[in-house]
């Protein structure tokens, strides 16, 4: 295999990258999760096992893509944990070794030469580190989105046919891993048509990448039942659930407010109200990198004529505003990933200036900002091991009730996460969704020992539940960080009892 420039790769850049590989798959797998977060990870966690779009594992468009790559690896390691955790591991390294050539082509510079600063953010990031253990596959999606991008650029910096092939072939491969990242890739698509007149070469690529997994998942889901659940869920994701503007009642401002706290503090790992006093060691550091790469930007004038980075800027302002109006903004800062490399790419061009100047700081802000990022990292990674919220609550239905017959109460969601645990099945524990309560009223309570609700429902049971709080940090997971189980006596069935 060869460089760009035709020669071979040396042993030191082979070493390097090993060595790379090596450190994404390992912190990957001290990473590890073991259990079920929330309900997007458990239908991804359920279409391992047995995949069906129609019964929402996972929910559409699907993802065939992805899980034709992590099967057959779930087969050989049978441990989901591992198989997320490897998956998201190769994931990383892919994004990490495409920003650095992507950094390279804008800065005009070769990789090698760069520092490890963009390595150490990328590696180390929050968002990153907790996605790539996750039950889900967004961070293979970034993945394909970074080396895709890559080939965009190489196809219209060199005119070369091969990259815009790659280009598109990845962009095939996404449809079925990652489909709401393709707005991101609007201005390829435009740049394809006026820089290449084999056009029929590059749409024959991208049908027949695009072909690659859809045939195989019409073939396991049925041509009529993929297109009744496509119309149906594409509906309801921009009118109904999917958290748009369009199915959420926040409002415009508390939108931009969820956006750039996903940003700064879930995807940067910065400074937000209630966070530890250690994020704001990080953020002086971020302010002061973004400013000097912003600096020496104007006073080098890196910007006049680099068309290249005003089409990144482009992809960039696309998928934010698709992001903002489109996706869940206000409680799942993973829409936002696609920006955090690009992010990373400015934080290391001004810590790499920063590191070059002569200020006596240097070797005291440096590895104190870095060593606070990696801490902040570490802690929130460490965080993710222990259950979730949800998952806390399952945990203590089963161990406080091993054979007991209860009833638990809860939205449809939680309702449906609680029922498809085998634990639960087998047990003697029956669920009932909340959301029938008005229309069928309070179900019978006869024969339960006791009557837990994740709402209070004092006025119906008529008395005062018992509070059980679980709570798992906001910054690993937004979702249901906190919630509430109400704990009553069936009063009915003592009643029974006694007669």
């Amino acid at each position: 295999m060869k460089q760009k420039n035709g020669q071979p790769y040396t042993k030191q850049q082979v070493i390097k990258c090993l060595l790379l590989l090596l450190a994404c798959l390992l912190s990957r797998m001290v990473s590890a999760i073991f259990y079920i977060e929330d309900i997007d990870s458990l239908r991804f966690a359920l279409a391992v096992y047995n995949y069906d779009v129609v019964a929402l594992q996972p929910h559409f468009p699907g993802y065939f893509f992805y899980f034709m790559l992590i099967k057959p690896l779930f087969l050989v390691v049978q441990n989901l944990g591992i198989s997320y955790a490897l998956m998201g591991g190769v994931a990383t390294f892919i994004i990490i070794v495409y920003s650095y050539k992507i950094y390279a082509l804008l800065l005009d510079q070769e990789a090698e030469k760069q520092s490890y600063s963009l390595g150490l953010l990328l590696l180390f990031n929050p968002l990153l580190l907790l996605m790539s253990t996750r039950y889900m596959p967004d961070i293979f999606g970034l993945a394909l989105l970074m080396s895709g991008s890559f080939y965009f650029l190489n196809a219209i910096r060199y005119r070369l046919l091969s990259s815009a092939l790659l280009h598109v072939i990845i962009m095939g491969l996404q449809c079925g891993l990652r489909l709401s990242y393709i707005p991101f890739w609007l201005p390829s698509i435009l740049l394809a048509v006026i820089f290449f007149r084999q056009l029929h070469f590059l749409c024959l690529a991208g049908l027949g990448a695009v072909l690659f997994w859809l045939l195989p998942m019409l073939w396991d889901t049925g041509w009529e039942s993929l297109l009744e659940v496509s119309q149906r869920h594409s509906v309801g994701h921009f009118t109904e659930w999917g958290g748009t503007v369009m199915a959420n009642d926040r409002s415009y401002i508390e939108r931009l407010v969820a956006m750039l706290e996903s940003i700064w503090a879930d995807g940067l790992g910065g400074y937000w109200l209630e966070r530890h006093w250690l994020t704001a060691i990080w953020s002086l550091g971020m302010l002061v990198f973004v400013l000097k790469a912003l600096w020496f930007c104007y006073q080098k004038a890196l910007y006049k004529g680099n068309k290249y980075i005003y089409c990144v800027l482009l992809s960039l302002g696309i998928y934010t505003i698709w992001a903002y109006f489109f996706q869940n903004i206000v409680y799942k800062p993973r829409h936002i990933m696609p920006l955090i490399p690009f992010a990373a790419m400015i934080i290391a061009f001004g810590a790499d200036r920063f590191l070059a100047t002569s200020n006596p700081t240097k070797n005291i802000f440096i590895p104190l900002t870095f060593g606070t990022y990696i801490l902040v990292s570490s802690v929130l990674a460490w965080q993710h091991k222990s259950p979730s919220s949800i998952s806390q609550i399952k945990q203590y239905l089963m161990d406080q009730h091993p054979t007991d017959p209860i009833l638990v109460l809860s939205p449809r969601l939680i309702n449906f996460y609680f029922q498809k645990h085998t634990e639960l099945k087998k047990s003697k524990i029956n669920c009932f969704s909340l959301d029938n309560l008005e229309r069928e009223g309070l179900p019978d309570t006869a024969g339960y020992t006791l009557v837990y609700s994740t709402q209070n429902i004092d006025h119906l049971m008529g008395q005062k539940g018992t509070e059980l709080m679980f709570y798992h940090n906001p910054y690993v997971n937004r979702l249901w960080s906190q919630l509430v189980l109400y704990q009553y006596t069936n009063q009915k069935n003592n009643e029974i009892n006694e007669q």
